[in-house]
């Protein structure tokens, strides 16, 4: 291993050895043969610094060729002169293979094992080859290392980063690209300025003179090239929340990005930042997999619009089609206002993601708005969604959106939300003249956003403008149209002569299939099944697209069937002609898939039923459901079912055959236990689907509430929350006792900069959460944001609003300690991650090993009486070599207690002493 010697040691002693190491030789005033040389003022330089001499003759030989062994002496005595000291082995140990201790030029020797030791010679051959003439490369090489050494730069580094471009046209000729780099380091530096270095060629005493005097008066002195400031691109950016970016750089460097407008669920989006003041910007993709609830706003006095942050599977919210009745548990907007809730209906957009829903009654002022149970077209299900919405009245006024030819005698009147009355209504031709035979007026559709009205009576020629005048026309919340009077332009058509024609019959089901039109259909058709005649009532124009007829037999259908259809009428009045299809029915081979299963209670009787919703219609015949096994937990304690047979099973509602129930006393029999949470397994018989397939078992989870009483609403609050007894615990405090289940729920409670691993509910106490931080997760002590939500009350079905406090929390971040022996061999030096005291009380800390064997106990840490990040501890003996190669290791005990400014304690760990 090199030995690296003392620099800038300048004094008498080193004054003194460098006089020594000099051979008696003429003065440098005297030397005789310099006056001409063009080397002359460096050669007298060099000879002043006492770094060259000449021969004894009074000579100092400027045109000599240079030998190894010459520049092996002149640096040496150059890094004499600035202050490092001569080996005081190299009689003893031989730095080269070719210049052995006993060599008789005692002065090469020293110099030689100097320039070894500090790494300007490092020839892998390990020769010196002293006798040898000196190459111009090998001179460059030499040079530029000595300046790394001696001042501490690196001067291809510099070229390089200064961008620096050689004109010197026979670099190739170097033996090296290390020669090649030195000799662009050289011209860089201004230590030369020829365009031809010839590397190869040798070089004379007085120009390596004027080389070496050149390196020792500039380079120091030379600016040191900054770098250009790097252009930084953005290399990857991660997506951690809505208004936090992770984004790495091209230098690799990794920043934490706060966005002031939050990122749109599931799209691409461009999101602009600055880093360092610089800015950035990047396409983005706010990755959210769960359905969520954007917002609920009220769109007019009856409707509320419920945005989603993706697509909604219509299915899991509706009891049929996009729009309609919604299916229980849903959809809940009570008034905490005192205002009668109204009957709900709600129609899904588009692109499912906006529900908008319509009630019988206004909105106004304060709703508690529940969504639940509801999954999205990929099957994820919805987080539950539960916020108190203020809904404005409304003080818009609507107006007349559009008029739209249904077919020639039909035109719809469309309004821009739901109305109470569309007013009176007068009609004119385009020359003024009065119309009276026009009706539908008075019948308000489409929830109350329409009317559609019938020309069928009108006399006058077909394609000819008739202008509607509409007064007083008002939405739910009494505001008048706007205008008002109101006008709005149509034209009755004339019949088209193209009767409607079937282009398809399709199955969609076990028992249906659907027919599908060349155009709109305002009559609906006759249908036989090989000769068999329909109900009429089985027969349903669809009421989205009035160019199907849904189609509804009597039993499964099976095998080729004739199917006969007559009599449609379009708009125009023409009618279908009488046709034949021959339809390959396929039976339904697949058994019913159960989607839910929920505890609901009933309106009339008040009992609670287990609800069964499957994702087809099922027939009942003789059919019950079993309990098999399982088991409930009541009161924490886990308890398992007994076996209960032949429970009956209903329809909900003989409209809704995909929704069947069950009384839960019947099903659950002895094992009935209010406020239990029950896992059990069920069997099924006579259910099958409507081609006769099986549905035979499930699962089901559920909660038990009470029959015959309302359910309970009450909302727990929170009262206080505070630290608790350590750093890594915060107490939740609520106003009454909590449900046990959702509030031991940590993802329930969030603290801003810290990370809660778990919630616990003490059994004497419920109105208390004992939240435990993950140790070292809170790094900052001061006032943060705490969230609580998803709460609810022991017993009732009403979670709480979400609750935000600011609470002052010291840091959880624990000291860490490091030990060193110092070279006194008697002093620990233990160096704190952090500035820390001693707990309370006298106690010791450790105990000393040496190996495994104890060599002092209960040792105190010296802490100096205040908070401090070094602390010693002080051995009874100087420690010995063979103590040493043992290892030493402080052992805690259990007294220990040294402890952060926060009152964080460090962690007892055996503490292995480093540095010895």
């Amino acid at each position: 291993m090199k030995q690296k010697y003392s620099k800038w040691i300048i004094g008498a002693a080193s004054t003194a050895l460098v006089a020594s190491a000099i051979v008696p030789v003429a003065s440098a005033a005297s030397f005789t043969d310099i006056a001409k040389s063009d080397h002359k003022e460096n050669i007298l330089a060099l000879a002043d610094a006492k770094i060259v001499g000449g021969y004894p003759d009074g000579t100092f030989k400027p045109n000599a060729l240079l030998t190894r062994g010459n520049v092996t002496k002149f640096l040496g005595k150059w890094l004499v002169s600035v202050g490092y000291d001569l080996p005081t082995d190299y009689t003893k140990k031989a730095r080269f293979t070719d210049l052995p201790t006993t060599a008789p030029d005692k002065e090469l020797l020293q110099y030689a094992a100097l320039v070894k030791d500090v790494g300007i010679f490092k020839e892998t051959e390990n020769k010196l080859m002293h006798t040898s003439d000196m190459t111009r490369e090998q001179m460059a090489v030499l040079l530029v290392r000595a300046a790394q050494i001696v001042y501490d730069r690196d001067l291809v580094a510099e070229y390089k980063t200064a961008k620096f471009k050689t004109t010197m046209t026979d670099l190739e000729l170097a033996s090296s690209l290390e020669s090649r780099e030195a000799i662009v380091a050289l011209e860089y530096t201004g230590l030369t300025t020829v365009k031809t270095f010839n590397p190869k060629n040798t070089l004379t005493r007085g120009q390596f003179a004027s080389f070496l005097n050149r390196t020792m008066t500039k380079i120091e002195s030379l600016p040191v090239p900054q770098p250009e400031p790097e252009v930084l691109t953005v290399k990857n950016v991660k997506v951690i929340d809505a208004t936090t970016l992770e984004v790495t750089l091209s230098n690799d460097k990794t920043h934490k990005v706060t966005l002031s407008t939050p990122l749109p669920e599931n799209e691409v989006t461009k999101a602009e930042f600055k880093i360092d003041g610089v800015s950035y910007s990047s396409n983005v993709t706010y990755v959210v997999t769960e359905l969520k609830v954007k917002a609920a706003t009220s769109v007019s006095a009856t409707q509320v619009a419920i945005q989603f942050n993706k697509a909604v599977d219509a299915k899991t919210v509706f009891k049929n089609g996009l729009s309609g009745e919604f299916l229980d548990n849903i959809l809940t907007l009570r008034s905490i206002d005192g205002l009668t809730d109204g009957t709900l209906t709600g129609e899904l957009s588009v692109d499912g993601k906006v529900l908008k829903v319509t009630s019988s009654r206004f909105f106004e002022k304060r709703y508690d708005v529940i969504v639940d149970k509801v999954k999205a077209l990929d099957g994820n299900a919805l987080v539950r969604y539960n916020e108190i919405v203020n809904f404005a009245k409304d003080v818009v006024a609507p107006t007349i959106v559009s008029a739209e030819r249904i077919t020639a005698t039909q035109v719809k009147v469309k309004f821009s939300e739901p109305m109470a009355s569309a007013g009176s209504i007068s009609f004119r031709a385009a020359d003024g003249t009065p119309i009276t035979t026009i009706t539908g007026q008075n019948e308000l559709v489409d929830g109350g956003t329409a009317i559609i009205l019938n020309l069928s009576n009108v006399s006058i020629p077909t394609n000819r403008d008739i202008t509607a005048t509409v007064i007083a026309a008002a939405d739910r919340a009494g505001n008048l149209i706007n205008p008002n009077p109101a006008t709005v332009t149509f034209q009755k058509g004339d019949k088209d002569g193209i009767a409607p024609t079937v282009t398809n019959v399709t199955q969609t089901g076990a028992k249906t299939f659907e027919i599908q039109y060349s155009e709109a259909i305002v009559g609906k058709p006759n249908v036989t099944i090989d000769n068999m005649a329909l109900n009429p009532a089985s027969i349903v124009i669809d009421a989205k697209n009035p160019t199907k007829v849904v189609v509804t037999a009597p039993n499964a259908l099976e095998g080729n069937r004739i199917i006969a259809i007559a009599g449609a009428v379009d708009g125009s009045g023409e009618v279908q002609a009488p046709i034949n299809r021959v339809v390959q029915f396929v039976k339904d081979s697949t058994a019913p898939t159960l989607l839910t299963a929920t505890v609901v209670q009933d309106v009339t009787d008040k009992a609670e039923y287990l609800e069964f919703v499957f994702n087809k219609n099922v027939d009942l015949t003789n059919s019950f459901v079993s309990l098999t096994g399982g088991s409930y937990v009541k009161d924490y304690i886990t308890n398992n079912v007994m076996p209960i047979n032949n429970a009956m099973l209903m329809y909900k509602s003989f409209e809704q055959k995909n929704v069947v129930r069950v009384k839960l006393a019947t099903l659950l029999g002895n094992n009935n236990a209010v406020g239990a949470k029950y896992a059990v397994n069920l069997l099924f018989s006579g259910v099958t689907s409507e081609a006769g397939v099986p549905f035979t078992a499930a699962q089901a989870e559920f909660v038990r509430g009470v029959d015959g009483t309302t359910a309970n609403t009450d909302m727990v609050a929170v009262s206080s929350i505070a630290q608790g007894s350590d750093n890594d615990t915060v107490v939740v405090t609520f106003n009454r006792q909590v449900d046990a289940e959702t509030a031991t729920n940590k993802a329930n409670y969030i603290i801003q900069g810290a990370e809660v691993v778990s919630a616990s509910v003490n059994a004497g106490n419920l109105n208390t959460v004992m939240l435990k931080l993950r140790e070292g997760s809170n790094t900052f002590t001061g006032y943060r944001n705490v969230i609580v939500q998803n709460i609810k009350a022991a017993g009732s079905s009403v979670f709480m609003l979400p609750t935000t406090l600011t609470v002052d929390l010291k840091e959880n971040v624990r000291p860490t300690v490091v030990a060193e022996l110092q070279t006194d061999l008697q002093t620990i030096r233990l160096t704190f991650s952090e500035n820390v005291y001693q707990g309370p009380g006298v106690a010791y800390d450790y105990s000393v090993y040496i190996g495994t064997e104890l060599y002092q106990t209960n040792v105190d840490v010296l802490l100096g009486g205040g908070a401090t990040n070094v602390a010693t501890i002080l051995l009874p003996t100087k420690m010995t070599a063979d103590n040493l190669m043992k290892g030493l290791t402080l052992k805690p005990l259990s007294t220990i207690d040294i402890r952060d400014i926060a009152g964080n304690k460090l962690t007892p760990a055996d503490l292995k002493i480093i540095n010895w």
